[in-house]
């Protein structure tokens, strides 16, 4: 029975080295020379564990009762290297899942993870060219306070392909969402100190904010506080 079980072992761990070290290739995406080094050092346990299991098969064909304390050496060591390749595997999960199985959150901090070259994801005089025509709709804010505005019309006023946009974009590590929020706040802000008369909710309306509880939402993120505090704080310290 002992001898079929290490025989088990034996193939088990053969066969999961030869499966780990197969997904170096499979996968796209990650750093090479950090992820082999973490392959090495699973190999090496693999290759360890399936050593002990092969003088444990020895010692138990033709071992005695003297040679039992040995045996439990063995399967202590064993224990242990198996326990080091468990948080190995643990720590980085990514070393077996395919990167489309786990969290962006998860990957951003993975020392595997190729940082891709955002420099290259767009030529430099398209990137300018955006950059200008962004700056112009970002210091008019008229675009962003129509309710209906989205991404297709944002790439439309631009006049470039969505994939130079959205490269842009990522390159500034910002989103057509934020600069639309970031706009329709500043909108709100002027408009609060501009007129006391005017009403929360018309100040939402004219600052393309189809919703007030999304307005006060966005707006208290971004101020650390609501609209009415906003506007009494400002008015206080002229």
């Amino acid at each position: 029975m002992e001898h079929k079980k290490a025989s088990l072992h034996f193939i088990a761990y053969s066969a999961y080295s030869l499966f780990i070290i197969t997904q170096a290739k499979t996968q796209r995406g990650f750093n090479d020379e950090k992820r082999l080094q973490s392959l090495f050092r699973i190999s090496v346990l693999l290759i360890a564990l399936t050593l002990v299991y092969s003088i444990h098969i020895v010692l138990i064909a033709y071992g005695d009762q003297d040679r039992n304390s040995v045996i439990d050496l063995v399967v202590i060591v064993d224990f242990l290297l198996f326990t080091i390749l468990f948080i190995e595997l643990v720590r980085h999960p990514e070393l077996l899942h395919n990167s489309k199985l786990l969290s962006k959150k998860h990957l951003k901090t993975s020392p595997f993870v190729m940082a891709e070259d955002t420099q290259d994801l767009i030529p430099k005089e398209i990137f300018n060219l955006i950059d200008q025509k962004i700056e112009a709709l970002v210091d008019k804010k008229k675009f962003f306070a129509k309710s209906k505005s989205n991404f297709d019309l944002f790439s439309r006023a631009i006049g470039h392909s969505k994939y130079h946009i959205r490269s842009y974009l990522k390159i500034k590590t910002t989103s057509f969402m934020a600069l639309k929020n970031k706009c329709r706040i500043q909108m709100a802000q002027d408009l609060l100190l501009s007129e006391n008369r005017y009403t929360i909710e018309y100040i939402a309306q004219k600052s393309g904010f189809d919703s007030l509880p999304n307005f006060f939402k966005i707006f208290k993120k971004s101020n650390n506080c609501t609209p009415d505090e906003y506007r009494k704080m400002k008015r206080d310290n002229r």
